[in-house]
């Protein structure tokens, strides 16, 4: 297992990818993950609502 401070400066897919990363950091990972896949569902929506065809 990888010092703590390595996984500080790795970003949510790659913990994920980490066999060894501890299961705390791996739920974490996959918690912003899913904020980030929403907040763009949201943001697409929002843009397809408000874009004027070509």
């Amino acid at each position: 297992m990888k010092p703590f401070n390595e996984y500080l400066a790795m970003t949510a897919e790659q913990i994920m990818a980490d066999p060894e990363a501890p299961e705390s950091l791996r739920i974490a990972a996959r918690i912003e993950l899913e904020k980030a896949q929403k907040f763009n569902l949201e943001v697409e929506v929002t843009r397809t609502a408000t874009d004027k065809p070509a």
